[in-house]
Formats: structure tokens, C-alpha cells, sequence
């Protein structure tokens, strides 16, 4: 009987225990979080006065009594750590202690810069996070810049996440219009004259240009004896006479000439080609490419296309260069707080130059013609700012003459080689920006030929030559069916 209420009472003091056990545990368990800013204190009051304390990390705060039911937490370090603190009874309390950089100094700063901005700050461990919205994207990176400066004065070396977003429309459209009008005028002048006699020749040959010692085109089996000068009839030696050559003009190519021979049984025998032009060219080009970028992004364009340059390399390798010619367009657009655009354009107008070709490889590699306009410019919404322009007006000549018998009036003309060229060019690049946003369902304006097909009939076609119809046609400018799938 005696021992049965020994066990009974065994068996309810071990139940006494494991309960205490159990609610000391979850009393322990629950913690409670304190925020303390780093190098910043903190009072924290207890429900008791403190007996005892220990601190997990001393490097990341340090803990003091301050008498009665109140401890100061310090923080020394950014980071985490755990304190347990015992009061009268035995109670423990158990805190978690995130020492924080300190956002609230830098939001009074931000109120202050940025009075018409919401700008929150918040604070993870080592790195601050900007969120909210600001009016121009200039001032979401003066924040950042703001943020950078507050760390380092502290003597961190932490990190900002900009997660600012910019009111407003911040989509712009930019219209550049190239416009060139480049207008040539050239003359030209110039005479080969040579003579041959039975014992005499003589002549005033251009610089770069010789004699032609072949014979006469062929003209069938007269083609030797139409050669002038010469003649094909047998000498009392068996010979014959050898044919006045025909001349090159002065001006090898883009001019016009003049030739004249006179047959071997003249008494003069000579041959003589002039060179006579006068020119006048008319060049324009316009261009007006279109693109839209987002406000603080880059977009680039290009209407042309590439051509190939052999680039010599060791060993007698050769690689390949592709060159890009034609309309190309790069701006980056900033929208700031005023509805003004803070734009950074390049255009580049390029064409390919036979005249300056150059030979590599055994390859002719063409010039490029450029035309180039690069700078930074602020306008409103739709204004245009004329960023380049060229008005040029260039005048060559150029005379080679015989010394004194190019000086004789009139008749010193035979003995001159002259030309004159102008050359006038007028340039202007124009650029356009707006704020725009994407067009809604039914507002898509008709695409070019997109109301029209060509498809001419076999007749209109093989007998007319007619190429393009242009006929009419009803467009379903909607899907036909679900979007997506057929109909």
C-alpha cells in the first residue's frame, strides 16, 4: 500500500516536470524582434528587473542594465544576434536583434531634396531599398547617388537597390529628317594632236595619255586599210606604210571626244582627238527614319545594309570585315519631371563611293560616303531641333599647258589641258520627339500597300509590260478568327 503511493507520486512529479519543461521551452521560444540602428541604441522594458543576460554575439551588439526593468541594446555591427534575459522567477525572455542601417535620417533628407516625391527606404540586413515613385529619372539617380554618399559617411561598405519608377508617359517617338541637296557643275578642255610625214613625226600629247599603235577597230578586211595614214599597198622594198595612230582623249572618261585623221595621201597626214564637256548634276536625298525607345533605354535603326572588306591577316590569311552603310539612327531619351525630353542622338547617312575605291586583295572595296551628326540636346514634347547642318560651296581648277605656246591667245588652247569644277552642297538634319503611347485595337493606320495588290493580267503583263496593277482591294484589317488560330 505504501509503495503503490510512492510510485504515484514518482509518476506525478515526473508529470510536473515535463510540463514546467514544456512551458519554460515555449516561454523561451518566443522571440521578440528588436530593430536597433547600427551605431544607434535602444531601450527595451521588461516585465521584471533583469537577474541575468546573455548576449549570442557580442560583436553585433552589447547589452546593459539600466536599473529597475529596463536593458540598452547597442549595435556595434550590421547583422543579427540573440539575447536571453531572466527576470525575478525565473522567467527567461528571449529577443532577436537586427541591427539596421538607419533609413530614417536619409527619408527626412529625401523630404527635404525631393518634396514632390515619394520615396520609401527600407533596410535588409546590409543593403537599403529605394521604392516609391519620382517625377523625373534624373532624380531617381541623385537618390541612388544620395543613398551611396549616406553609406560611406557611415563607413559601410554596403549596396542601394534602386526600385524607383518615374511618373507619366515615358515612351518618346523620335522623327529625324536628313535633308542634302548637292549640286555639280564641270567643264573640260583638252587636245591630243600628232603628225606623221615620210620623215617627220611630231605631236603635243596630254599628261597620262599616249599613242595607240593597235589598229583600226575591226571593219572587216578594209579595217587595216581605213586606218588613217597608212596604206596597205605593197612598196618596191614589199612593205608598207605604217598608219597615223589613232589618239586617246585627254580626259579618259566622263567627257565627250572628238576625233579626226586624215588619210596617208594628204598632204598633212595628222591625227587629233578633243576632249569638250560641260556638265551640270543634281543630287538629293532625303530621309526621315522613325523610332521609339523607352525613356532611359537605347534603340538603334538601320535602313542600308552591309558589304564585305577582305582584311589581310599573317600567313597569307584573309578574313572578312563587314562595313555598314545607309540611314542609321541611335538616341537614348530621358524624360524629366517638366514633360521635357533629355535627348542623346547619333544619325549616320552613308553610301557607297566607286571614285574612292581601293584595291585589296585583288578585291575593289568601295569609299563610303558619310554624313554624320552626334550631340545632346532638351526639347518639349513635339518640338523639333535642327542638330546639324552644312552649307558648302567648293571650287576646283586645274591647267597643264606647254610652257609659251600655251600662253598664245587663242591658238594656245591646242596646247592646253584645263578643267574647272563646282561643287555646291547644302545639309540639314532635323529631329523631332514626342511622348507617345501604344495605339488601341482599330486605330492602326493602313500599311503602305496594304489597300492595293499588284497582280496584272497575262495580256496586261506580257504584251503591255505593265508590272504593277495597283488595284483596289477590301482589307480585313481584323483577325479572322480567335486571335491565334484560322478561321
Amino acid at each position: 500500500m505504501f509503495a503503490n503511493r510512492n510510485l504515484s507520486f514518482s509518476r506525478c512529479g515526473s508529470v510536473v516536470f515535463v510540463l514546467a519543461a514544456v512551458t519554460l521551452w515555449a516561454a523561451v521560444a518566443e522571440a521578440q524582434i528588436v530593430r536597433v540602428p547600427y551605431l544607434g541604441s535602444r531601450v527595451i522594458r521588461l516585465k521584471g528587473a533583469p537577474t541575468q543576460i546573455s548576449v549570442s554575439d557580442a560583436k553585433v551588439a552589447d547589452v546593459k542594465p539600466l536599473g529597475g526593468r529596463k536593458i540598452l541594446v547597442t549595435g556595434k555591427n550590421l547583422g543579427q544576434t540573440h539575447i536571453m534575459v531572466w527576470t525575478g522567477g525565473g522567467r527567461a525572455h528571449r529577443y532577436k536583434i537586427l541591427i539596421e542601417i538607419p533609413p530614417k535620417a536619409l527619408l527626412e533628407k529625401y523630404k527635404v531634396i525631393f518634396p514632390k516625391d515619394l520615396i520609401n527606404v527600407d533596410s535588409v540586413g546590409n543593403t537599403l531599398i529605394l521604392s516609391g515613385q519620382v517625377s523625373d529619372p534624373l532624380n531617381s539617380e541623385r537618390a541612388k547617388k544620395i543613398a551611396d554618399a549616406y553609406i560611406r559617411g557611415m563607413g559601410l561598405d554596403s549596396r542601394v537597390l534602386n526600385f524607383l519608377t518615374v511618373r507619366g508617359r515615358q515612351q518618346v517617338q523620335l522623327r529625324v529628317k536628313v535633308a542634302e541637296v548637292s549640286r555639280t557643275s564641270l567643264r573640260q578642255m583638252g587636245i591630243n594632236f600628232w603628225h606623221r610625214g615620210a620623215d617627220l613625226s611630231a605631236g603635243a600629247l596630254a599628261p597620262g595619255t599616249g599613242l595607240n599603235t593597235t589598229t583600226a577597230p575591226d571593219l572587216g578586211s578594209t579595217g587595216a586599210a581605213l586606218q588613217a595614214g597608212g596604206s596597205m599597198t605593197g612598196t618596191s622594198t614589199g612593205g608598207f606604210t605604217p598608219p597615223v595612230p589613232l589618239l586617246t582623249t585627254p580626259f579618259i572618261s566622263d567627257s565627250y571626244g572628238l576625233f579626226l585623221s586624215t588619210g596617208a595621201d594628204m598632204a598633212f597626214p595628222m591625227s587629233i582627238a578633243l576632249n569638250l564637256l560641260q556638265s551640270n548634276g543634281f543630287v538629293k536625298v532625303i530621309s526621315e527614319p522613325t523610332l521609339v525607345a523607352f525613356s532611359g533605354q537605347s534603340a538603334k535603326f538601320l535602313s542600308g545594309g552591309e558589304f564585305p572588306v577582305p582584311i589581310p591577316q599573317a600567313l597569307g590569311q584573309v578574313g572578312i570585315e563587314f562595313k555598314k552603310h545607309g540611314v542609321q539612327l541611335q538616341f537614348r531619351p530621358t524624360v524629366m519631371a517638366s514633360k521635357s525630353i533629355h535627348l542623346k542622338v547619333s544619325v549616320t547617312i552613308s553610301e557607297k563611293d566607286t571614285s574612292g575605291a581601293v584595291l585589296i586583295m585583288g578585291s575593289s572595296v568601295p569609299a563610303l560616303s558619310t554624313r554624320h551628326a552626334e550631340t545632346t540636346v532638351r526639347l518639349k514634347n513635339g518640338q523639333s531641333f535642327a542638330i546639324g547642318g552644312l552649307l558648302q560651296d567648293k571650287q576646283e581648277s586645274a591647267s597643264g599647258k606647254i610652257p609659251l605656246l600655251g600662253d598664245i591667245p587663242v591658238i594656245g588652247m591646242l596646247f592646253r589641258r584645263s578643267w574647272t569644277r563646282r561643287v555646291e552642297t547644302e545639309l540639314v538634319i532635323l529631329v523631332t520627339a514626342n511622348l507617345v503611347q501604344p495605339l488601341k485595337p482599330g486605330e492602326v493606320p493602313p500599311l503602305p500597300g496594304e489597300d492595293e495588290y499588284s497582280d496584272p493580267s497575262s495580256v496586261s503583263f506580257f504584251l503591255m509590260g505593265t508590272l504593277d496593277a495597283g488595284k483596289p482591294r477590301r482589307v480585313n484589317r481584323g483577325p479572322a478568327g480567335p486571335v491565334g488560330m484560322a478561321k
